[in-house]
């Protein structure tokens, strides 16, 4: 409230009343037609509030601009006052439409705009109200599942969607998809205990994205997983015995299952993951000490047969609805590495370097070099990183993706004289091995079982570097998921990252703390609705610049270049070469196999180089030494 008692939704109210009535006054004024309107200069100029907030009555005609070089709209005009041009209504509506989901505009906002743009003939087949616009055909069922809500999204119709826009393409009379699920707590308020379980998905085989399935609100996590997974389990079982649709027979299943710890074992009906028991790849029954480690590295391997019949006794706490898909609930529920690695491994090992007891915590200079070095790195961070490295005092507000570029690019740079020889090769460990496990190297037997030693070699000297206590479920599964590599792929293809990107879209369509579950659904069932005309395009490709953050590079024959300058037709390069090369660390492989390489003494002479010649766009991080950098290139990023 302000001081007039007036809340800022009142005071939104007035302001568009008022704009409103400016509006109409200035219909009076005769009907454009060869001439086009400055939208920027014409909205109603609204002064001060505690003036009283009075509109300015300046006459529009004033503000007419005449022969604009790039009009918003052509000027002619058929005689029902239809716009002919190249964009027609539908593509306007839609664009529009589009706009304003992609950008999360509120309802009184796109009134309000809406309202403007009626006010020129040549849109006045645009709706009046932003309901109008929005209107979605998808059809879901809200239910009350315990103590909370359920709305299901019919996943077939989506399916269809994709189909019909060509975000997944048809071969033949037949289409065999993969569907992978993902399921996760998302607390909506640090004020209350209300939260949504979202259930979300993707299919391999499409560029649509991910896209919401079903939303659960309440006070806790569903009570019966049962209720909560009816709707999918109805849907998936019809898409496994197959659908028709336009002349084609649709078949979907369950490919992978997507969660963290604690949800696991909810949707797997096992024992929590800090439980006695708790292993979902391994029988190791764990040991108290303070907490349920696990310090066997050799116990014998679950099957999903096993798991299936329930052999363990100990390990089960009732059975899971996805037993009635016949899903493989080892095999197809593979741990996920941003929850295991980055936000657990490295973010444990992390807080004990910088907030841990005294055995293992760094001095307080060195954790003031590991900062000043890490915002250093921030300066010529490349473009496509979502976050730049920040200082290591602000790890209590790290983010998963932060913990992800520590691992893999700046942990190895910054850490090196910092740490003992035995912890900083410990590290490294750990470093080269996920580096392997997510590039196409997973797959390769030699590679993955290379990764897989590197891994549980980490994991054995955990004791001996830091202490027992560290081997708690995220320690000791590390030495699973290189299996669950060699399935699936490379660690990125069944991580959490795509699904927790739109867990925050979910969480952003919540405006006011009114009626939050209903304002979510209609908001999630209008994205899905239209959201297949803009689908997200999936490959991630490199920027190619020359300025001192996204021009550096590896080239085929193996050199490391600075680009100068991009020719116009953007065929050609003119780069530089750096004269020296060598590894960062040998131990334990030479860095020079996985493209890290520390470079020094830049040519002055200039080469052409044509584009086809680059083969990784790479980071390039300045090092101790003058006239020294360490080139490591990005992974999973392609040109």
């Amino acid at each position: 409230m302000d001081r007039d008692g007036k809340s800022p939704r009142n005071i939104r109210r007035i302001i568009a009343k008022r704009v409103r009535e400016n509006l109409t006054r200035a219909k009076n004024i005769p009907a454009i037609s060869n001439n086009l309107v400055n939208l920027d200069i014409c909205d109603s100029v609204v002064e001060d509030s505690d003036s009283g907030s009075n509109i300015s009555n300046n006459d529009r005609s004033s503000n007419v601009i005449h022969n604009s070089d790039e009009p918003l709209v052509s000027d002619s005009l058929s005689d029902n006052g239809v716009v002919e041009n190249n964009r027609n209504i539908l593509d306007l509506t839609r664009d529009l439409r589009d706009w304003s989901l992609r950008h999360n505009i509120t309802g009184v906002a796109l009134n309000d705009l809406l309202r403007i743009f009626n006010f020129y003939q040549e849109f006045r087949f645009l709706p009046l109200d932003s309901r109008t616009l929005l209107k979605n055909s998808i059809k879901y069922s809200m239910k009350t599942i315990g103590q909370g809500q359920y709305a299901h999204f019919d996943v077939i119709q989506n399916i269809k969607r994709q189909i019909d826009s060509n975000c997944i393409l048809a071969s033949g009379s037949e289409i065999k998809l993969n569907l992978i699920f993902s399921f996760d707590g998302l607390p909506i308020s640090k004020s209350n205990s209300n939260q949504f379980w979202p259930i979300q998905a993707k299919c391999e085989e499409s560029t649509y994205g991910v896209f919401v399935v079903g939303l659960f609100y309440g006070k806790t996590k569903p009570e019966s997983i049962d209720e909560y997974l009816m709707d999918l389990i109805a849907e998936l079982k019809s898409l496994r015995v197959g659908i028709s649709y336009n002349n084609l027979k649709i078949f979907c299943k369950v490919s992978k299952i997507i969660a963290d710890a604690p949800a696991r074992s909810f949707l797997k009906q096992r024992k929590s993951h800090n439980a006695y028991n708790g292993c979902e790849k391994c029988i190791d029954p764990g040991f108290w000490k303070g907490r349920v480690i696990f310090r066997t590295f050799d116990s014998p391997l679950r099957t999903d047969q096993d798991f299936y019949v329930q052999k363990d006794k100990h390990h089960h706490v009732g059975i899971s609805p996805f037993t009635e898909l016949k899903i493989l609930m080892i095999s197809s529920v593979p741990l996920d590495y941003m929850h295991l690695i980055c936000l657990g491994v490295v973010r444990k090992i992390l807080r004990s370097w910088v907030k841990g007891p005294l055995p293992f915590k760094l001095s307080s200079r060195d954790i003031s070099t590991l900062s000043s070095k890490l915002v250093l790195f921030s300066h010529s961070c490349p473009k496509e990183f979502c976050r730049k490295p920040r200082s290591a005092k602000e790890l209590d507000m790290w983010k998963a993706t932060e913990f992800r570029t520590f691992l893999l690019y700046t942990g190895p740079v910054a850490l090196k004289g910092l740490l003992s020889p035995k912890k900083y090769t410990h590290f490294l460990n750990l470093c080269v091995a996920v580096t392997i496990l997510i590039t196409t190297k997973a797959q390769a037997n030699n590679w993955n079982d290379y990764a897989r030693q590197l891994l549980l070699k980490f994991v054995k000297n955990v004791p001996n570097l830091y202490e027992e206590e560290f081997l708690s479920y995220n320690m000791h599964s590390l030495i699973h998921i290189s299996d669950d590599a060699l399935k699936h792929g490379p660690l990125n293809s069944f991580s959490a990252f795509d699904f927790e990107n739109n867990m925050q879209v979910i969480k952003r369509s919540l405006r006011a703390h009114y009626k939050p579950f209903e304002q979510t659904v209609n908001r999630t069932a209008e994205r899905e609705n239209h959201k297949y005309q803009s689908p997200v395009n999936l490959n991630r490709h490199c920027i190619i610049k020359s300025n001192g953050k996204d021009h550096c590079f590896i080239l085929k024959d193996g050199k490391v270049v600075v680009i100068s300058s991009i020719s116009k037709d953007k065929k050609h390069i003119n780069c530089r070469k750096f004269k020296h090369s060598d590894n960062l660390f040998t131990c334990p492989c030479e860095s020079k196999i996985l493209g890290i390489i520390k470079v020094s003494k830049l040519s002055n002479s200039v080469t052409i180089i044509g584009i086809n010649d680059i083969d990784k766009k790479c980071w390039l991080l300045p090092s101790d030494k003058i006239d020294e950098n360490i080139c490591i290139p990005l992974y999973n990023v392609t040109i």
